[in-house]
């Protein structure tokens, strides 16, 4: 897998890179160790459970039990995302509350592209939609610093980041 775009929400970026940097990497390497999977319709729970294993190497445990794509490191969240647009904004409220109960510092929120988005059989949801809704809302929600990294597999094009970074600054001057 790699990554395509990587989007800050009040510093989480360079949270990560000053207070966390082993943790940055770590789930770097988490993502370019996971295999692109290759069947035509390829279920959630193969990626999910590739990411779980590549997490729990450096240290990740899950949040809860019954919530296998939720996992965490000293005071880092980190969700792997696959289902619809509205449990995005699900893991956005999971990661205000946590950071309102002074559980973490900063989220990291993954979410597939392009190709692999199309390979999945439950139809994951559209990787720029959620940058777009968390621009729109500005800083009313979520109050929380997060890193949003949006992957495809390791054959996919480019996703060109300018039509995110063009949103971003639109948003800033408004």
């Amino acid at each position: 897998m790699k990554k395509l775009y990587e989007y800050s929400h009040f510093g989480g970026i360079e949270i990560l890179q000053v207070r966390y940097p082993e943790i940055d990497h770590a789930i770097d390497i988490a993502i370019a160790d996971t295999r692109n999977i290759q069947k035509p319709k390829a279920r959630k729970i193969q990626r999910i459970g590739e990411f779980r294993i590549g997490l729990r190497r450096f240290g990740f445990h899950e949040m809860n039990p019954f919530i296998k794509s939720a996992f965490a490191k000293s005071r880092v969240f980190v969700a792997v995302h696959s289902e619809a647009h509205a449990f995005m904004l699900h893991d956005m409220a999971k990661f205000q509350y946590f950071y309102n109960e002074d559980k973490i510092d900063v989220g990291v929120e993954i979410i597939p592209c392009g190709n692999f988005k199309r390979k999945l059989s439950s139809g994951a949801a559209y990787c720029d939609q959620l940058i777009g809704d968390v621009l729109k809302m500005r800083r009313h929600f979520p109050v929380v610093p997060i890193k949003v990294i949006l992957i495809d597999v390791d054959s996919a094009p480019d996703l060109g980041s300018e039509k995110f970074e063009e949103a971003a600054e639109a948003d800033e001057n408004a």
